[in-house]
């Protein structure tokens, strides 16, 4: 669209900085929050949202764009840090991240339209990570524990309809979701390939 976000990090030994917008058309950039612990900071339409904190007491942040020079206006927590929670994305219907507890790996979601929270994946002895989401379908990596092989698999929450989109015979890796596609990475040739 027409807004990049980024962290604007203190110094290249440091994790503290800002989660900053910058507008494409204006050049103007815009601080949003300030945090010790700021990283993966994502945008679709007028929702900013980021990972703040350390990996084991990660929090899932959203900001809204409207909000831009209220002063009473400040970031709200949409998970952590109990249980961590992390690799954020967002997309028209969802906020998605990966949530740890008892040392398995989870995806949730924020339902945008109906403002609730929604587990995703509960797999005993399965990590599901790098969540991704486009309109009503998200997207994530999934891999049993001690296993060698990754699989994508896929959901639309609203009607329950499920897709196993790469199967656990290779490593199927980082997903990512527009529309009706679903691009990941994949050992499937015996090489890296998308």
């Amino acid at each position: 669209g027409a807004y990049i976000v980024y962290t604007a990090y203190d110094s290249t030994t440091s994790m503290a900085g800002v989660i900053m917008l910058y507008r494409i058309s204006t050049y103007q950039a815009t601080p949003l929050a300030r945090a010790d612990v700021a990283r993966e900071p994502r945008i679709y339409g007028n929702n900013v949202v980021w990972v703040e904190g350390p990996v084991l007491a990660g929090q899932i942040k959203w900001y809204e764009l409207g909000w831009i020079g209220d002063p009473t206006k400040e970031a709200r927590e949409v998970a952590g840090p109990v249980p961590p929670a992390g690799e954020v994305a967002i997309g028209s219907d969802y906020i998605v991240w990966t949530q740890t507890l008892s040392g398995q790996d989870d995806v949730w979601a924020f339902d945008l339209i109906n403002a609730t929270r929604v587990q995703i994946t509960h797999t005993t002895g399965i990590d599901e990570t790098q969540p991704a989401t486009s309109g009503p379908w998200i997207t994530w990596q999934t891999q049993r524990q001690g296993a060698t092989s990754i699989s994508i698999e896929a959901v639309n929450p609203s009607t329950y309809e499920t897709r196993s989109v790469a199967l656990n015979e290779f490593f199927n890796m980082l997903p990512s979701i527009d529309g009706d596609l679903i691009a990941w990475e994949s050992t499937a040739t015996g090489n890296w390939e998308i």
